[in-house]
């Protein structure tokens, strides 16, 4: 009689055959398009090169044609082979381990339960059109996720399925062997899992779709929000969660149509992060998406002004300690919606008496008073961007001139026979004339036609009377008045950087992404209302995934109001907030040590998972600090992270512990490899994960605030397993001082 591991190893055996068979198959076709698409390739080259000659013929419009209708097949084909590509990685990563669960689900109204096993993809059985393996973001695998043993239910396109679970089993499989398998419940579910998060990280986040919790599957099946905001402790998987939903919406469809990869877009807090991420949905067999800083967005749309970048913003604010004050209220005016109020308002005033509209001749000839021209400009398709209104307003002054061009020919006839002796220049006089009328006549136009919103910006600031005005009832006058006088200290600052791309938008109404349906934003606290209002004007279209840790702020005084603020100012309805509290990162004791930064109300749960307490070394030479670090790699640590508060401060770090151990520098704009031992700034490592973590001079000069207590908080939840904080004086009593 056969026991369960053999007949869980003969259903194996003969999953892994389907696999082959379709790696086969899929491998054949792969081959058979890449013949007929060198084929084609070749005959449409052949083609180009022979019609390339008659272009310019009688018949040259009709054979373009011809030729892009031909080129559609190749395009096809073309898209059918990167297809297969797809479908073999998704295959060879089923020949390794085509499933990780089975569910054994008795239906309502049947008599016996199917059985139904659940891997990273969909396998079907073509010659009995049986499912063999369900991919996991299919209906019926959420059942995995959200119940234990007993009645459950799902939705299905055709309405909720209801019946009983009567077994939830997890494999282990790996190179094609079942290594072992354990029926889960809650307890041994939590063992595989605190077995699976004792193991060192890895230089990129991993897909975690064996181990996705109740709340976080509600978080990626979620499809009826158009705003899903996620406030999530460190170590939550948030990030995780966002990219496992990106998949998710793209397997389902967004709506009415599928989400292509082309479709989404996610706004990532710098470099190191974004390729941190990027393996995740290639894991998941479904395409990358495009990743972007908000730098990068800014730059897209000004390319030619100079912005201060995220990082060299973070590295001023946690340098800063004369000047925080100021620093503070300038981002908070430039930041909120009444900078946003402001910017509306210059937008209004453009049209109305900003710009310099002058009375507009045609030679001799008053085409339109300025009063006319501001007239018929505030009267013109009023819900049309402005930059569009004027470009309608300059054709129909030229429209206007060239309809009086007879005349004006005529006129300029007469003066140029009272100037010629020779009348043979005659029509060459004439010509240049009408030539140098219509450029002045272009110029005085584009004086208000052509609006450039950086020097508008830059003038707003310049104007003390008009900045005041235009402000009226926003802030009092003596702080306008201070924040007009540093901005125009520097260069554009940050903080200027979402304000005058505001500006730029609504003035010309580019829309860079108004094809985008589903936006992420991760790192959501550290956004300003400004941002928030950018990202509507940018995003139309577009649903929107919200993750943040408002305790993990790099400016202090968490704004736990910003998860409102996002769903008054986009608008979008409906929208859920979900709180993910309890933190899968980081061990009992280093989550314990991590929480005394918190407030009490807001300490979340930890995953129980023990280690070592963390160390506090006090008056420890850098040799101590690399000795600790060394230590840790020895004892089988993969990564160890000395985190310092600003790049010049990891700089200096960096030098001072080169010589004792071998270590790289990541500043959060060079992208490299975390094994072994690294230093970079504290606000690069938000969002990343070390097995250990080392907080250099985490002393009173360094971390002395009361707002320091949210940038402990984000250095001590970095490490997995092991922490420690040095100093070469007295630690922070911040980090002494019990919760």
């Amino acid at each position: 009689m056969q026991t369960d591991f053999e007949r869980e190893n003969m259903h194996l055996e003969k999953t892994l055959k389907l696999v082959n068979l379709r790696w086969e198959e899929a491998t054949k076709s792969m081959t058979e398009r890449a013949l007929a698409l060198e084929a084609a390739r070749e005959e449409m080259l052949e083609k180009v090169t022979y019609d390339m000659g008659g272009l310019y013929s009688k018949q040259g419009f009709e054979e373009m044609s011809e030729l892009s209708q031909a080129m559609q097949p190749l395009q096809e084909a073309a898209a059918a082979h990167q297809a297969d590509e797809r479908v073999i990685k998704t295959l060879l990563i089923m020949r390794d381990s085509p499933y990780f669960a089975r569910i054994d689900f008795l239906f309502e109204g049947e008599m016996e339960a199917e059985k139904i096993y659940i891997g990273r993809s969909t396998l079907m059985d073509k010659a009995s059109l049986e499912i063999a393996v369900y991919d996991w973001r299919t209906p019926v695998a959420s059942v995995y996720y959200r119940y234990g043993m007993g009645n459950a239910e799902y939705e299905a396109p055709n309405g909720v399925i209801r019946g009983k679970l009567q077994l939830k089993r997890q494999y282990e499989i790996r190179r094609g062997e079942m290594k072992y398998y354990f029926d889960a419940d809650v307890q041994v579910q939590d063992a595989f899992l605190r077995e699976l998060l004792s193991k060192n990280t890895s230089m990129q986040m991993k897909a975690i779709v064996e181990t996705i919790q109740r709340d976080q599957d509600q978080v990626i099946r979620d499809m009826q929000s158009e705003l899903m905001m996620v406030q999530g402790a460190a170590g939550s998987g948030k990030t995780s969660v966002a990219l496992h939903r990106i998949a998710y919406l793209m397997y389902q469809g967004l709506v009415e149509r599928k989400l292509e990869s082309s479709q989404i877009l996610i706004i990532s807090p710098n470099a190191v992060f974004e390729k941190y991420i990027s393996r995740v949905l290639p894991e998941l067999g479904e395409r990358q998406v495009k990743t972007v800083l908000f730098d990068e967005v800014f730059h897209e749309i000004l390319p030619d002004c100079d912005f201060e970048s995220r990082s060299d913003w973070a590295e001023k604010w946690l340098a800063a300690s004369t000047d925080k004050a100021l620093l503070r209220r300038v981002r908070a005016f430039k930041g909120s919606e009444k900078c946003t109020e402001l910017m509306e308002r210059v937008v209004k005033a453009l049209p109305e008496s900003i710009l310099p509209i002058c009375d507009v001749c045609y030679g001799d000839t008053l085409l339109f008073t300025k009063e006319e021209v501001r007239e018929k400009l505030l009267k013109a398709k009023k819900n049309s961007p402005l930059a569009y209104r004027l470009k309608w307003l300059e054709n129909e002054i030229m429209e206007k001139a060239h309809a009086l061009k007879p005349d004006r020919m005529a006129a300029l006839r007469e003066e140029a026979l009272a100037q010629l002796d020779d009348y043979s220049d005659l029509k060459a006089t004439i010509r240049m004339l009408l030539i140098k009328d219509a450029e002045e006549t272009v110029r005085a136009v584009q004086t208000f036609t052509k609006v450039d919103c950086e020097r508008e910006y830059r003038a707003l600031y310049e104007n003390k009377a008009l900045f005041i005005s235009l402000c009226e009832g926003l802030l009092p006058v003596e702080e306008l008045e201070e924040i007009r006088r540093y901005t125009l200290k520097s260069p554009w600052a940050y903080e200027d950087a979402a304000a005058l791309c505001y500006l730029t938008e609504r003035v010309q109404g580019y829309g860079y992404y108004t094809d985008m349906r589903q936006v992420v934003l991760d790192e959501a606290q550290d956004t300003d209302e400004m941002h928030m209002a950018l990202m509507k004007l940018l995003f139309p279209r577009a649903r929107f995934t919200i993750l943040g840790d408002v305790h993990q702020t790099l400016l202090g005084n968490p704004n736990r109001s910003v998860y409102e603020s996002f769903r008054r100012i986009l608008n979008k309805e409906p929208s859920m907030l979900v709180n993910l509290n309890k933190s899968f990162r980081c061990t009992r004791q280093i989550l314990a040590f991590a929480s005394r930064f918190l407030p009490v109300q807001n300490q979340g749960e930890c995953f129980s998972r023990n280690g070592e307490a963390p160390q506090l070394c006090a008056h420890t030479k850098d040799e101590k600090a690399a000795a600790v670090a060394a230590a840790y790699l020895e004892s089988g640590l993969g990564t160890v992270a000395f985190i310092a508060k600003t790049k010049r401060h990891a700089q200096e770090v960096y030098e001072r512990l080169e010589g004792s151990i071998p270590l790289r520098l990541l500043d959060g704009e060079h992208l490299q490899d975390f094994k072994g031992a690294v230093v970079l700034p504290l606000y690069v490592a938000k969002g990343l994960e070390f097995d250990g973590v080392v907080v250099m001079d985490a002393d009173e000069t360094h971390y002395g605030a009361a707002a320091d207590t949210d940038l402990l908080y984000i250095a001590a939840t970095r490490a997995l397993h092991r922490l420690c904080l040095v100093s070469k004086t007295n630690i922070t009593p911040l980090a002494e001082v019990e919760a």
